[in-house]
């Protein structure tokens, strides 16, 4: 039986409460919406609930919501999170890339905006889902450099030559990739780099990966190289 897909909606407001308990779960792919009125109430459903949807409401944070966005992702891995700002509030703000929202609407809105907005970021998740790859218990996202750990759901951020190293690797997944090609690709054929920096790239990106728990050995050393296995 397929799981419920569970929204959860954090605002004090009981209008915001009302559209979605009585209109939006009819208008949206979600079996649980889930309404918590203060932070602490929050925290204690994402403990005990998987999520696939966040929506942060502006009125709930007493002007810190940015502040609270990012102990939010720290709890949930790679979960779409929206905010309902207040017209006061300055929206280029929030949405800026740093600010870790998907996407902002200012309040009021018409309920056919909010819609429109979820189904599109679900969508954009859905597509990049779609360019990952599964190694073992690990989804592997290149263009957001990240390595999630399916089973735990944790994940680790990437810098871009751990990225191209495990793009390489899994290219060839199965065979041997020597160190000098290694080098040769990701490195450049005009740099003058010797091994011990290809050494040091993986031995720092097999110590992240042990951080998310995991008993698979993602990158294996074999014969004068790396190995990622089927």
């Amino acid at each position: 039986m397929a799981q419920e897909k569970k929204l959860l909606l954090v605002t004090n407001e009981p209008i915001i409460s009302d559209i979605f308990v009585q209109q939006l779960v009819k208008l949206l792919d979600f079996g649980i919406i889930l309404i918590a009125k203060n932070v602490l109430d929050s925290y204690e459903v994402i403990k005990k609930n998987n999520l696939h949807f966040l929506i942060l409401d502006s009125n709930v944070f007493d002007g810190k919501m940015l502040e609270y966005v990012s102990k939010y992702k720290s709890l949930l891995n790679n979960v779409p999170t929206m905010g309902l700002i207040s017209k006061d509030l300055d929206k280029i703000k929030f949405l800026q890339k740093s600010s870790g929202l998907d996407d902002v609407l200012v309040k009021p809105f018409y309920v056919e905006d909010l819609v429109f907005s979820i189904r599109t970021i679900l969508d954009k998740q859905r597509e990049e889902e779609d360019r990952s790859v599964i190694i073992g218990e690990f989804c592997f996202v290149p263009h957001l450099k990240r390595l999630n750990n399916i089973n735990k759901n944790k994940f680790i951020n990437l810098t871009e030559k751990e990225t191209s190293i495990l793009s390489l690797l899994i290219k060839y997944k199965g065979k041997t990739v020597m160190k000098d090609k290694l080098l040769r690709v990701i490195w450049g054929y005009d740099n003058i780099i010797d091994t011990h920096t290809l050494e040091t790239h993986v031995y720092r990106l097999r110590k992240k990966i042990s951080k998310i728990e995991s008993s698979f050995e993602v990158i294996k050393t074999t014969g004068g190289g790396y190995q990622i296995d089927k």
